[in-house]
């Protein structure tokens, strides 16, 4: 008998063949749902505006956002992010200026996006989702340009923001995790393993992270929102 055929990871036949990378496809299809749920059409009077100011995020600042909101996430109660990782981000970034914006005015800005003008069964009043991490930026350029408001747009505003407050702050990752989603998860070793262990995982998802369950659980142990096959992958993949 010759020497066996050496085994190679492919993706194709793997525990993470149901995982999608991202690509513009997909964070067209989330900006579009981040749009439908944020109360950007209360905040901006003109829909014209409200899709320039969309337009430029998506070719702009997306993809830091996403990233952004993973990194700050993933240190709590992801896929959500508490009041008090949002200010450490604010504080971090050196929005709290105690003139412009004060800790008050941060505190005001995250009621006012977690309002839900129709109720979510699956969003949480006290933390921040996704389309809310974007809603309370362009509430905070609101109130850092307020005496600006005649001069810039939605749009110029929140870029002003991002640009000028936030910058590398939201630049987290994103490379990061590519590199070692390549290097350290894409492999034979992990796929096997979590081949082998799957009936497990999926008893430990049903148990504790199932969203029918309604129990909250840290990110570091189970991601929620996630099918069971998925579940450790998942947490790998966007570590």
């Amino acid at each position: 008998m010759g020497p066996r055929p050496r085994r190679r990871f492919d993706k194709r036949t793997s525990v993470f063949k149901d995982f999608v990378e991202d690509n513009e496809e997909m964070r067209r299809r989330m900006i579009e749902a981040d749009f439908r749920n944020a109360k950007f059409n209360r905040l901006i009077k003109s829909k014209e505006a409200v899709e320039e100011l969309k337009e430029d995020i998506f070719a702009n600042h997306y993809k830091d956002l996403k990233s952004s909101f993973l990194h700050y996430g993933t240190n709590g109660s992801y896929p959500y992010i508490s009041l008090l990782e949002f200010g450490r981000l604010c504080r971090e970034a050196g929005l709290i200026d105690g003139k412009t914006v004060t800790v008050a005015d941060v505190d005001r800005a995250f009621i006012a996006t977690n309002f839900e003008i129709n109720e979510q069964e699956d969003n949480p009043d006290t933390m921040l989702c996704r389309f809310e991490f974007i809603e309370i930026f362009f509430r905070l350029a609101q109130m850092r340009y307020k005496e600006f408001a005649s001069k810039l747009s939605p749009k110029e505003m929140f870029k002003k923001l991002i640009e000028e407050v936030f910058g590398d702050r939201l630049r987290i990752g994103f490379r990061e995790r590519e590199e070692f989603r390549l290097r350290s998860i894409y492999t034979l070793a992990v796929d096997d393993y979590l081949k082998a262990n799957l009936e497990v995982l999926s008893r430990v998802w049903k148990k504790f992270a199932d969203p029918r369950t309604k129990i909250t659980v840290s990110y570091t142990h189970l991601r929620a929102h996630e099918t069971g096959r998925n579940l450790v992958c998942r947490l790998l993949l966007e570590k």
